[in-house]
């Protein structure tokens, strides 16, 4: 996992350069379209911190009120100096699902049980990350005086798993004592390799508002239960 943060940190930096030495560009005409490029103020990295939430949950299956996690993405735009533009880009989702429950099989098919009655814990959840594409539509308004403007987005992205696991911190209800054990346990039974959402994206200058739909389930079909990512949150533009 750190690894694939390192090479989006330096695809990041890479893109970065890039459009710095094509700004200083020693033709004048280029110069003007790529400054004019910049001016139009576009998402080119952005992060997103997200409630996570699973859609089609049962009783007596919970979640915490609060589930955070991340995405973030690197962009970059297809067109040049137009108000709505097209871009496409690499990027990391992680999903956090906080809930009172641990995966279990039964002939093949992973469901969520309840954590036994009577045991305290601190943290119980179940994570799930993919490497993304985005592809989006970009609209965005001239800046104003304050060299700000809004900037919406509408966008959708395709990614493959590459990690899924259980985080739990609380009493020992496997051994029936009340010792503190932490365990993780990776690659959970019939999760989807690969995911595909929808989602909407509005920022003003520096900060705005995303929500993002699941169009798969995190489950295999029909190999488990039929819990659908939904999420929403704050969205952070750091270029």
């Amino acid at each position: 996992m750190k690894k694939i943060l390192l090479f989006l940190i330096i695809s990041g930096s890479i893109k970065f350069i890039s459009f710095s030495q094509e700004i200083n560009t020693e033709n004048d005409e280029d110069t003007v379209v790529n400054t004019a490029f910049f001016k139009k103020g576009y998402d080119h990295f952005i992060i997103n911190i997200q409630n996570n939430r699973w859609l089609n949950i049962n009783k007596p299956v919970k979640q915490t009120f609060i589930s955070v996690g991340c995405d973030f993405y690197i962009l970059h735009q297809l067109l040049r100096s137009s108000n709505i533009n097209f871009s496409i880009g690499l990027g990391m989702t992680n999903y956090n699902f906080h809930n009172n429950s641990l995966p279990l099989d039964s002939a093949n098919y992973t469901y969520f049980e309840p954590i036994q009655a009577g045991y305290a814990y601190y943290k119980n959840k179940f994570s799930i990350s993919f490497i993304d594409l985005p592809f989006e539509i970009n609209v965005v308004t001239n800046k104003n005086k304050k060299d700000k403007n809004l900037r919406i987005a509408l966008g959708g992205k395709g990614g493959y798993c590459v990690s899924n696991y259980i985080k739990y911190k609380g009493e020992d209800f496997r051994n029936n004592t009340s010792e503190i054990v932490k365990f993780k346990e990776y690659n959970i039974h019939n999760v989807m390799k690969y995911h595909l959402a929808i989602y909407f994206r509005i920022t003003y200058y520096k900060i705005g508002f995303n929500i993002c739909y699941s169009l798969t389930p995190t489950f295999n079909k029909n190999k488990g239960v039929n819990y659908i990512p939904f999420s929403s949150g704050i969205t952070f533009s750091i270029m």
